[in-house]
């Protein structure tokens, strides 16, 4: 009752409204079909509240012919703005409540989708001779979802959404960039996290690394205890890079790690690294090669994740594996195969197919900077992934773009010491990226700089930190830092304090 009589309220107050207005009730009594390009129904609507309790909201549940599953929170206290989330991994679910409470709490109408099919997020079993699915995952869930999430807030609310944003990590950073190149009129603003900007090439990094890490039993060759020395002896080694040593280092690729120099003595059995660890720890670092040492990616995990080693290069190895046996290869080989089938001197070759679906490497991002859209794009130092092919893709940028003023008037990267895959990590893994964008697109006002807090207390679930309400309450901050546009980084001034992102100032990277 209270969400229709804001309807109400709402066009009473805007006369001039050129779309008629509807309560949510009324939402899956109307006809979306003729949606252009992204036929839409939806099946239930409700109004209920975000988890805290805090904002009341009308929530829809439909799909996008003939079977993307969307969600969609339209708050009552709308600020005029639509949000799209991207998703994680192999996608599956909207994690609609985790990816959506936050902004709908600011105002926004926030949409998030299953990208096509419903399964857990880590297993590629529903792309088996699915090119369907997989198209939409690859490119089209995303598009035509932010039609849909226009249309519908349209009509409830009776006026289109002003501005609209799209923000994602990993598969979500993916998709973001995908929306730059292939669909540049959909988004005002996109933030692109952690873009797995080739698919393949993150699952072969990660199929490498597995091999590395495995025995001849398959058991890991490198424990705990020994990414734990392993990660000690790079601290301290590289620490202070950046000017200071606090436990984050600034740029892993000016640490030159001396492996060679853990090597276990006579009669040692700890604390040390045996031939066979250290030549998979090389192998880790140099990322995925033929066997004439020709590399295939553009650099491999950096010095100073070593202790996410086990999650992802043990734990994760469902991930990787089914790449393989369901979506990169055509046809698909299925569930025979097995890790120990691809080949470094050949497979890579057979990608195409699969790229063509999925990959987010066009640098030509001329229509989506004449459209007036603004990218933000971040990655942590420390990711898994390894951050090179994502630099590799801002770099290629700067120069099809016409060099590094063009491209920063509308692209910026912020690359983040001491950060894992997406959050988290040593080091200032909390950002208000979402002001930052708003700041930029709203006010003309590009971010010079962004500030980053590492958070001593932890919010259930990763995805929801990156749209938490900022700035963080100081008993949760136990540092903050500066994080500049890529190339810049931060460096300690030499005086005040080293806690405080005041007592840093940029020096280019390529100064150093």
């Amino acid at each position: 009752m209270r969400f229709a009589l804001y309807v109400i309220l709402l066009a009473i107050s805007l006369p001039s409204i050129a779309h008629e207005t509807s309560s949510c009730a009324q939402l899956t009594e109307i006809d979306f079909a003729a949606v252009e390009d992204a036929p839409t129904q939806l099946t239930a609507a409700t109004v209920t509240q975000t988890a805290d309790g805090s904002t009341e909201f009308c929530h829809v549940v439909g799909y996008v012919a003939p079977n993307i599953g969307i969600e969609l929170g339209l708050p009552a206290n709308w600020n005029g703005k639509l949000f799209e989330s991207g998703c994680a991994g192999y996608c599956g679910a909207t994690f609609f409540s985790l990816l959506c409470d936050g902004v709908i709490q600011k105002g926004y109408a926030c949409i998030a989708s299953d990208a096509g099919h419903r399964a857990d997020f880590s297993y590629g079993l529903w792309a088996y001779n699915n090119l369907q699915d997989e198209a939409s995952l690859g490119y089209r869930a995303a598009h035509v979802v932010a039609l849909a999430g226009k249309a519908i807030v349209a009509r409830l609310y009776g006026s289109e959404a002003r501005k609209s944003y799209f923000a994602g990590c990993s598969t979500g950073g993916r998709q973001a960039l995908v929306e730059a190149q292939r669909f540049p009129w959909d988004f005002d603003g996109i933030i692109a996290g952690a873009p797995s900007i080739s698919v393949t090439g993150v699952h072969m990094q990660l199929l490498w690394n597995q091999r590395a890490m495995a025995g001849p039993g398959g058991e890991p060759l490198l424990k705990p205890t020994d990414l734990e020395f392993l990660h000690a002896a790079v601290i301290a080694q590289c620490d202070a890079n950046d000017g200071i040593k606090d436990g984050v280092i600034g740029d892993p690729r000016r640490c030159h790690m001396d492996v060679e120099s853990l090597r276990c003595k006579t009669n040692q059995t700890h604390q040390c690294l045996t031939p066979t660890q250290i030549e998979a720890v090389r192998k880790i670092y140099s990322g995925p090669r033929t066997s004439q040492g020709e590399p295939l990616l553009a650099g491999g995990v950096l010095p100073g994740s070593e202790l996410t080693w086990t999650e992802w290069f043990v734990g994760w190895r469902s991930f990787a594996r089914d790449e393989f046996r369901f979506s990169a290869f055509r046809p698909n080989p299925g569930p025979r195969w097995e890790s120990k089938d691809f080949n470094f001197d050949h497979d890579y070759r057979r990608f195409g197919e699969a790229d063509t679906l999925y990959s987010a490497n066009n640098p030509d991002l001329r229509r989506f900077k004449a459209a007036g859209g603004k990218l933000l794009s971040f990655i942590g130092w420390e990711d898994t992934g390894g951050p090179g092919p994502v630099i590799d893709y801002y770099e290629t940028v700067e120069k099809t773009m016409g060099g590094p003023v063009a491209t920063r008037d509308f692209f910026r990267l912020f690359v983040i010491p001491g950060m894992d895959h997406c959050t988290d990590g040593a080091g200032p893994f909390a950002v208000d990226y979402l002001n930052a964008l708003e700041t930029w697109v709203e006010q003309g006002t590009a971010p010079e700089r962004l500030i980053g807090a590492h958070e001593t207390v932890e919010r259930p679930g990763d995805w929801d930190k990156f749209w938490a309400k900022f700035p963080l309450p100081r008993e949760r901050v136990s540092f903050s830092r500066p994080i500049y546009p890529y190339p810049l980084e931060a460096r300690y001034n030499g005086t005040g304090n080293p806690d405080e992102a005041a007592s840093f100032h940029p020096i280019s990277l390529h100064e150093n």
